[in-house]
C-alpha cells in the first residue's frame, strides 16, 4: 500500500527516505515534550520550526535552523538561536578572545 501523503526527503548524495518528519521542542527546565509536529518528509526544518518554536529564551538547534528565514522565525518569537556552525559558514559567529 502507497502512502500518498508521503514524500521522498535526501541529506547529502546518498542519504533518501520515503516518509514523514517529526519537529519536538522540549523545555530544558523540566525536560518535557513543549510542542511537536509531523509534516512529509520533504519539509525542511526550517519550515518545520514555524509549527514548534516557543515564545521567548533561547533556542539549542543544529546548524539547519541557522538560515535567513529561521532566524526571522525565531526574532518574531522572541528567541536566541544557540546554533553551533561549521567553520566555512558564511555567518560563522566569531569567539571573542579575551587575554587573561
Amino acid at each position: 500500500m502507497v502512502d500518498k501523503d508521503a514524500s521522498y526527503s535526501n541529506k547529502g548524495k546518498n542519504k533518501y527516505w520515503h516518509g514523514y518528519k517529526r519537529h519536538v521542542a522540549v523545555c530544558m527546565k523540566n525536560g518535557l515534550i513543549s510542542k511537536s509536529a509531523a509534516t512529509t518528509a520533504k519539509v525542511g526544518d526550517d519550515k518545520g520550526l514555524r509549527h514548534v518554536c516557543p515564545n521567548g529564551g533561547m533556542l539549542i538547534d543544529d546548524k539547519s535552523y541557522y538560515l535567513r528565514e529561521t532566524q526571522q522565525i525565531m526574532k518574531i518569537k522572541g528567541r536566541n538561536s544557540g546554533a553551533i556552525l561549521k567553520n566555512n559558514m558564511k555567518r560563522k559567529r566569531t569567539e571573542i578572545k579575551t587575554n587573561s
